[in-house]
């Protein structure tokens, strides 16, 4: 649904300072390299109450390969988002397949390559998918470019708390944790090192989740509840490891 909408160009113009390169890319340019293909779903399906990540990485052709040597070149460089669905786990989806490209723009590391979803008998059901969460998408980022600067401040200050919480988790676990990991994979590494704490930790990251993943922005409300209830637990996790 997303590529059917938009242009995959990796000359694309760069986005107006000030703009959002979500919004500038659905409803300006109208064109876009797999970044900001993947960073339109990772919102969108984030909108429509699904949870999503966006992931950066490689993925090598397989006529690439001799022998066990990999051969990864610059051009396999890929962006895509992944959602959590429950009973089958995190999903890949790439958003540029099916995108059409403007003259001359080359395609992205994945666009010749059959999308393993299709292997497993989920492609009608993930197309459905797509579907909602890009009109889901579409009318939330419509309604936020009229609400942008009270919704951003709320957003970055969710996201700087869940930074301070992460970080707690890592401080009792004396490592630091990959910061791709989800609220609850992080809850899952750090567990056993929080001792007493843990169970607040269990509260605080389904929280954080409802409040990072759900469709609502957060109310002022809320972040302040987050903000106590982290300090209670900084307490609890420092007394643990003291």
């Amino acid at each position: 649904a997303i590529a059917a909408q938009v242009l995959y160009n990796i000359e694309a113009p760069a986005t107006p300072e000030g703009d959002d390169p979500v919004r500038f890319f659905l409803f300006g340019s109208g064109q876009g390299y797999c970044d900001v293909f993947a960073s339109t779903m990772t919102l969108a399906a984030r909108t429509a109450g699904i949870p999503a990540r966006y992931v950066q990485g490689y993925l090598p052709s397989p006529e690439n390969q001799t022998g066990i040597l990999q051969v990864i070149q610059d051009r396999d460089y890929h962006a895509w988002a992944e959602l959590f669905f429950r009973d089958v786990g995190w999903v890949v989806f790439d958003a540029t397949e099916g995108a059409a490209s403007v003259p001359g723009g080359e395609r992205g590391a994945s666009s010749d390559r059959t999308p393993w979803y299709q292997d497993i008998g989920l492609k009608q059901v993930l197309d459905v998918a797509i579907v909602l969460v890009f009109v889901a998408g579409v009318g939330f980022l419509i309604w936020r470019s009229r609400q942008r600067p009270m919704v951003d401040a709320r957003r970055l200050a969710l996201a700087r708390t869940y930074e301070e919480f992460a970080a707690e988790m890592d401080r009792s676990v004396g490592r630091r944790l990959s910061p791709s990991l989800t609220p609850r994979e992080r809850l899952t590494a750090a567990e056993a090192s929080l001792g007493g704490a843990a169970e607040m930790a269990r509260g605080l990251t389904k929280r954080f989740e409802s409040a990072l993943y759900g469709p609502d922005q957060p109310e002022q409300a809320t972040l302040d509840a987050l903000r106590t209830d982290l300090r209670q637990f900084r307490q609890m996790a420092r007394r643990k490891t003291s």
